[in-house]
């Protein structure tokens, strides 16, 4: 004969909410600032990944001794970063992507929670001081940019053989920005001379959504970096140029 034993509890047990101590632990527990992989953190229920790039401003710093709480502001509201640390200019610009959203996030350094903070790997500084005029939609050459050396990007599209190896120099505004990818920026330009192609610049400059540079950089075709970036045409190395 078989008998089974069965354990139950008749009443209800009640779970008290608690605000956990993240930043005693944060280097070991985040998946942002050490190898654990962003799927990984993914699965957590109270954790958000932000993919897209983000654009904001500098207000309030509060630095330690592995990491900096930054409050920013964005087109729409305010709120907390904490990134590796580094030096944050109060009032100047910065890029992240992959935020990670956490919620009632206590720091023990300053005694105090965060309602809503994200946790990035890194601020990307922008160089406010080597930016064109910001401007939007399709943008075609002014009248004193059109000189011979600038050259369209639809000319360089169609002599991408002839070209390929040379440095040129072009104008156009940006429409996307992924910063600090293969210690990069991967800038997608637009001049209105060939909007329906994708023309990617590769620059240590940062160049913000919707602001109009020329550049001058290495025209390569058939490049392949690997890991899906494969291109018929990119320009590298680019800089500014001041005029």
């Amino acid at each position: 004969m078989l008998l089974f034993f069965v354990s139950c509890e008749t009443s209800p047990r009640n779970i008290e909410p608690t605000v956990v101590d993240n930043s005693k632990n944060l280097q070991e527990t985040t998946g942002i600032f050490n190898s654990q992989t962003q799927e990984n953190s993914r699965k957590r229920n109270d954790e958000k990944i932000e993919s897209e790039v983000n654009h904001v401003i500098a207000l309030e710093v509060l630095p330690t001794d592995k990491y900096v709480y930054v409050r920013v502001k964005n087109e729409i509201e305010e709120f907390w970063i904490a990134a590796s640390k580094q030096n944050i200019n109060v009032g100047d610009a910065y890029f992240y992507r992959n935020g990670l959203l956490k919620n009632n996030f206590r720091s023990k350094e300053y005694d105090r929670v965060f309602e809503k903070i994200f946790l990035v790997s890194q601020l990307v500084p922008v160089d406010h001081a080597s930016l064109g005029n910001k401007k939007t939609g399709n943008v075609k050459l002014s009248q004193s940019n059109s000189s011979t050396s600038v050259k369209s990007i639809k000319n360089i599209i169609e002599n991408s053989s002839t070209l390929a190896g040379t440095e040129v120099e072009f104008q156009g505004t940006c429409t996307k920005l992924n910063p600090n990818i293969m210690d990069r920026n991967w800038i997608h330009l637009k001049d209105g001379s060939a909007d329906d192609y994708d023309f990617v610049v590769t620059s240590s400059v940062a160049v913000p959504v919707g602001h109009t540079v020329t550049m001058k950089g290495t025209v390569v075709v058939d490049k392949d970096f690997g890991s899906g970036y494969r291109y018929d045409l990119i320009i590298e190395n680019a800089i500014l140029v001041r005029e």
